[in-house]
């Protein structure tokens, strides 16, 4: 693929990126390639950062036993994560095959969603991002209650219902759409 960007590019004398739009090929994923073609690197590699040191395993464990477990959430998990950072291979949080996808991975499942996401450029983002803040709003505005958390659910919720709408997502569970902790007036 490397060769092929390269010809295109020398023959057109157009910039990586123009060359990559038109060959439908991800710009970042080229330079990647390119930078370890030239490291003499594998070019293709298992995503995700990788394990760079051992595991300490009874710190992890007493360390999670610390966690403030929620109902439907476990706080702090992002803070153990960034502890135990170089201990904890995510790479490994993506190629469990899970029947909740389908029996399929996280990385297959994302992946199968990128052609739909590469439609959205920097102009249509915006525009996304102004109707789901415009619909944000008019659920906030119906909240009982009017608090910061309060705002954090209805824009969870006006994304949550963008996307549905515009076919990204379909979210199901037991029939009914999560989060359900707030309680609208009406919409």
């Amino acid at each position: 693929m490397i060769e092929t960007v390269q010809s295109v590019k020398q023959t057109t004398r157009e910039p990586y990126a123009s060359v990559c739009r038109e060959l439908d090929v991800d710009y970042s994923s080229l330079m990647r390639w390119k930078s370890r073609q030239a490291a003499g690197e594998t070019l293709v590699q298992k995503p995700g950062p990788g394990k760079v040191g051992p595991l300490d395993l009874p710190a992890l464990t007493a360390d999670i036993r610390l966690l403030a477990h929620g109902r439907e959430r476990t706080r702090g998990t992002g803070a153990l994560y960034a502890l135990h950072h170089e201990e904890i291979s995510r790479r490994d949080l993506n190629h469990v095959r899970r029947p909740v996808l389908g029996h399929r991975t996280a990385c297959q499942t994302l992946e199968s969603g990128r052609p739909v996401l590469r439609q959205y450029h920097r102009r249509k983002r915006k525009e996304a991002f102004e109707e789901i803040k415009a619909l944000a709003v008019d659920i906030a505005a119906n909240l009982e209650q009017h608090t910061g958390m309060g705002a954090e659910v209805a824009f969870r919720y006006a994304a949550e219902s963008w996307m549905q709408s515009n076919n990204i997502i379909r979210v199901r569970r037991n029939g009914q759409v999560l989060p359900t902790s707030y309680r609208f007036q009406s919409h």
